[in-house]
């Protein structure tokens, strides 16, 4: 029977799929983190600097990326920050006061919130 079948070629009863085994390394220890090799298996450090520098100017969810290079929340941190971040400039440059006060802090909190959300994630990840 070919091991790719789904059904037996005589019967045709369903054949029930075979668990994936986790790949070795060199040193005979399972690979990955059982993400089915999506992860980026860098460091921790790296992936914390690239969350903690970068956020400051609008780029958060780089770390979330580091670690998994298909992580949906990396993505979503990272349109989000962008977005909120340049909402924020674009307010606090305004011409208008009124706008500074009623826009620009509640724009500026929400990505505040958005930054240590961006970090605590990262840190969970790199552990």
């Amino acid at each position: 029977m070919p091991s790719n079948s789904l059904t037996c070629p005589k019967c045709y009863k369903k054949i029930p799929p075979e668990p994936d085994k986790p790949e070795k390394t060199e040193t005979g220890k399972s690979g990955g983190s059982g993400s089915g090799g999506k992860t980026g298996g860098g460091s921790g450090g790296i992936a914390l600097i690239l969350a903690l520098i970068p956020g400051l100017f609008g780029v958060l969810g780089l770390g979330i990326l580091y670690k998994d290079h298909s992580s949906r929340s990396g993505l979503l941190f990272l349109v989000l920050g962008l977005l909120v971040f340049a909402v924020t400039i674009l307010i606090l440059t305004s011409s208008i006061p009124i706008l500074n006060i009623l826009f620009a802090i509640p724009f500026a909190i929400f990505y505040g919130l958005l930054y240590l959300g961006n970090v605590f994630i990262t840190m969970a990840k790199s552990r």
